[in-house]
């Protein structure tokens, strides 16, 4: 008899259990996308508070320091090369650089050109020796 009661009881607190409707893992979806966002945000701001805190440090300052260094040397660089008088010192100093490349080409020319002509009027002599000899070793061949 006792065992019919719990197993009445059984079935009647089985059929009365509340089935979950379909929505139930939309909420859940739900709470794990809010719950992942706060988390993001949570490091996010624990991120900016360690920020802070290392530009409070010596260090943190010293590598601002050099930042900001580097940006104003950046920033007067461009300023530097966006300025006319730049261009024209650009120019004056391309001119000159041009001016002694046709000076140095020109004494490299007229050091180069006699020695050329040597070695051309020394090929030519060598040339018309070797004419007779081939002649012979033509006739020689023919022959």
């Amino acid at each position: 008899m006792k065992v019919l009661v719990v197993l009445a009881l059984a079935v009647f607190s089985v059929c009365n259990a509340d089935i979950p409707s379909q929505e139930a893992p939309k909420i859940d979806l739900e709470r794990v996308r809010y719950a992942a966002w706060d988390s993001f945000i949570d490091m996010t701001f624990a991120t900016m508070e360690l920020v802070e805190k290392f530009r409070k440090t010596e260090l943190g300052q010293d590598v601002e320091a050099r930042i900001t260094q580097s940006a104003d040397s950046v920033s007067e660089y461009i300023a530097a090369l966006s300025s006319q008088d730049f261009r024209i010192q650009l120019s004056e100093e391309a001119e000159q650089l041009k001016a002694y490349l046709n000076k140095g080409l020109t004494v490299v020319s007229n050091t180069m050109e006699p020695i050329a002509e040597d070695l051309l009027a020394k090929l030519q002599t060598q040339v018309e020796a070797m004419i007779p000899k081939t002649k012979s070793l033509q006739t020689q061949v023919s022959g």
